[in-house]
């Protein structure tokens, strides 16, 4: 039997990410701390329908509201994780630092997924969300990170470059 994505979600990691102060669901959950916003997202694959298969993979976004509004789009919602500053997939951070994709449809044991999935929520998708998602967690993860996008985006912040992309005035 194929399990729809939306309703394993909704009670699976729904009542995770609400104790944590996200809010959405049951594919994109987000929460706003001041001018940041962390967002999570479970994006399905193309063919869960055709093959009886129900993948999907875990999305982690952080959004930067004075990036956006020196980028002149909606600082009103948090967006899709793939639309924020900063993008990655949950298994970048596990050991393997390697794309994963879960399983819940036929041949797989939807309550270990389960557990494999809380336990990744908890040990690395949180840990990382609380850690850039304010504002000097923020500036902390593009200062590690280096090259012309890190210093671009703390230029921004910094007020030293402006959107027209002309470096403090000069």
């Amino acid at each position: 039997m194929t399990l729809d994505l939306n309703d394993w979600l909704r009670i699976t990691v729904d009542p995770l990410l609400r104790k944590h102060g996200y809010r959405g669901g049951p594919r994109r959950f987000h929460r706003r701390t001041g001018n940041v916003c962390t967002v999570i997202q479970f994006q399905g694959a193309v063919g869960n329908l055709v093959d009886g298969h129900t993948k999907f993979v875990v999305n982690l976004g952080v959004w930067h509201k004075a990036l956006a509004e020196a980028a002149e789009t909606d600082t009103r919602r948090c967006p899709p994780a793939l639309d924020c500053h900063i993008c990655l997939r949950l298994g970048e951070l596990g050991r393997d630092h390697a794309e994963r994709w879960w399983d819940i449809g036929q041949g797989s044991d939807p309550e270990e997924v389960r557990l494999q999935l809380v336990e990744a929520l908890e040990a690395e998708a949180l840990p990382f969300l609380v850690a850039t998602g304010t504002d000097d967690g923020f500036r902390i993860f593009w200062e590690s990170q280096g090259g012309t996008v890190a210093n671009y985006y703390l230029g921004l912040l910094d007020g030293r470059i402006v959107a027209s992309g002309d470096i403090g005035g000069h």
